[in-house]
């Protein structure tokens, strides 16, 4: 049985997801077009990890339950398909500034002055930002009882990218059936 969802994301704070390094040593935010977009394999990822603890909380057989859902190596494919998420208000672009720190000896890099480029929460007319797409998934009889577990999963998301120690990245999800 085919279900799609329509989810949307709004961005409680600024947002980095690294899309590489510039010429000039800025951090920059994953873009298409000139247009920032959360990647489907990132929310996939932060799906799966909250679907699988969900699981393990009610003493699921998450191995099993998790590559139908979401694929595994070998010959098991996904059976849940999510769409970049884009959106429709225009975007705007920041710049944050901060320090390198060493990981090993936690103190700070001489002469390591990092900038990102970072996703307001704000569009240009001081509205919430939102990122909307669609999320396909194929159920069987057996996995349609998971749904509300998946469901949860999508809503359990509370940061995306990188730099949440640093207050970026929190985020509201809303996911709703549109078939």
């Amino acid at each position: 049985m085919k279900k799609v969802y329509k989810l949307d994301l709004e961005l409680l704070s600024d947002m980095h997801i690294n899309g590489g390094v510039s010429a000039d040593s800025v951090r920059l935010t994953v873009k298409q077009d000139g247009v920032p977009f959360i990647p489907a394999t990132l929310l996939k990822g932060l799906v799966r990890s909250n679907f699988e603890m969900l699981l393990d909380t009610y003493g699921h057989d998450t191995d099993r339950i998790s590559a139908y859902f979401f694929g595994r190596e070998g010959f098991c494919r996904s059976h849940s398909i999510f769409d970049n998420l884009t959106s429709e208000q225009e975007a705007v672009m920041g710049l944050r500034t901060g320090i390198a720190v060493n990981r090993y000896t936690h103190k700070v890099t001489d002469g390591a002055l990092v900038n990102s480029e970072t996703i307001s929460r704000y569009d240009r007319n001081g509205d919430p930002l939102i990122f909307g797409g669609e999320v396909t998934v194929y159920y069987s009889r057996e996995t349609l009882g998971y749904e509300k577990c998946f469901l949860e999963a999508c809503r359990l998301i509370t940061a995306v990218g990188i730099g949440k120690s640093r207050g970026l990245g929190f985020a509201d999800v809303k996911i709703y059936s549109v078939s």
